[in-house]
């Protein structure tokens, strides 16, 4: 599996929360406290023929499921997103993104990064 590197935005004015977002590696249907859940869903990611793709954490499943070729795929290690003090919204983007944004998934990843 490719190593993920840490993202994280912090705040640090006076008077204001610290706003933190993260992926915390995990496995076997685990999920870190203070994950970040979007329509009942935790949110994950996972290493899947040379791309990193966006899934949901199935406790019951024991992994991460994302969607192959119209396929439901298990992923027994992978990612979940951490976030604390912040909302964060699915946008669709087509070309350059121009606001700040938490990456999610890529193609074409070398699993001997």
């Amino acid at each position: 599996m490719a190593e993920f590197s840490s993202e994280k935005e912090h705040q640090t004015e006076k008077n204001q929360s610290i706003k933190s977002i993260q992926w915390v590696t995990s496995q076997s249907g685990k999920v870190p406290e203070k994950a970040y859940i979007f329509h009942g869903k935790v949110i994950g990611r996972g290493v899947y023929n040379h791309g990193v793709h966006i899934g949901y954490i199935d406790t019951s499943e024991g992994g991460l499921i994302i969607g192959w070729a119209g396929c439901k795929v298990l992923l027994h290690k992978y990612q979940v997103l951490v976030a604390e003090n912040v909302e964060l919204m699915w946008i669709k983007i087509s070309g350059r993104l121009q606001i700040t944004g938490v990456k999610a998934g890529s193609e074409n990843v070398s699993l001997n990064n």
